[in-house]
């Protein structure tokens, strides 16, 4: 799954910017892992995924001010 975000954001532009995946299959991500916010795959986005998600989510908005 890595490669198929990595190939988008190439497609779409976005190089540089930055990312963050919620995923269920962790194990596929090797050079990114830190961007991966895990979840299960029989739950999907549950409370403690969510706190994980606005955590990430916030940090990377951080990046972006000036």
């Amino acid at each position: 799954r890595e490669g198929e975000i990595l190939a988008w954001i190439a497609a779409s532009g976005r190089e540089g910017e930055p990312w963050v995946a919620l995923d269920d299959a962790v194990w596929q991500f090797h050079r990114h892992l830190d961007r991966v916010v895990a979840c299960l795959w029989y739950m999907g986005l549950n409370d403690a995924a969510e706190v994980k998600l606005r955590a990430a989510l916030a940090s990377d908005q951080a990046m972006r001010l000036p």
